[in-house]
């Protein structure tokens, strides 16, 4: 079940009251409309009644969608502590065998989180992803130079899929971006399996930081 609070800050503009709605967990599945608001980069943010400001907010949430058999928690600075203590909690509930085991993760910003929910929606796995993305990195800096993106998000639309570079720009000025290579992901996807990596079943942090220890 999604599970919502009401809290109260002020607004960093004009020091107004503040009546915000929080979202301790959201659950794709029985409130679709709070998940478009995720997808959307709604969910966390609130509006000044006062001056009109939009101000993001980012706290602890926990997504969940049992027909994508995900679950993933944003953790802003979540520390080796907060991965600890979730894995203890999850190993007190009764895991019952299902044909797809869930996906535990944990991110630390909302973009983040959108990104994972792309992934598994478009029946992809993250880990490959991760390591695609440090093998287009290489390349772009092999022929670009020295490129320090802020971020790599995995994204996918009507136009196809692609990776965008977050604080690096074309030509154009627009964000870069690169296509994806499908049979680059195939064949990461083809040697993890080999090398028997996709075990499930606690909460995992993947991101470039794991890529990084499987590929320099």
């Amino acid at each position: 079940m999604s599970i919502t609070r009401k809290t109260t800050g002020k607004c960093p503009n004009c020091g107004a009251e503040l009546d915000i709605k929080i979202w301790d967990s959201v659950d794709g599945v029985f409130h679709p409309e709070e998940k478009e608001k995720i997808m959307k980069n709604e969910l966390f943010k609130t509006k000044c009644e006062n001056c009109g400001s939009e101000i993001s907010l980012e706290y602890p949430c926990r997504f969940e969608d049992k027909d994508m058999h995900i679950m993933i928690y944003l953790i802003p600075d979540y520390t080796p502590e907060h991965l600890r203590e979730l894995n203890e909690d999850l190993g007190l509930i009764e895991q019952h065998n299902m044909m797809e085991p869930t996906k535990y993760r944990i991110v630390d910003n909302s973009d983040e989180l959108v990104e994972k929910i792309v992934i598994f929606g478009n029946h992809k796995q993250d880990r490959p992803i991760e390591l695609c993305k440090r093998k287009a990195l290489k390349e772009l800096n092999e022929d670009k130079g020295d490129i320090k993106p802020k971020a790599i998000l995995y994204n996918h639309d009507k136009t196809g899929e692609y990776f965008s570079f977050v604080g690096c720009t074309d030509e154009n000025g627009d964000t870069l971006t690169v296509p994806f290579d499908t049979e680059v992901y195939k064949g990461f996807d083809f040697e993890l399996v080999n090398r028997n990596v996709y075990k499930e079943g606690r909460y995992e942090v993947i991101d470039s930081d794991w890529a990084k220890t499987l590929i320099k």
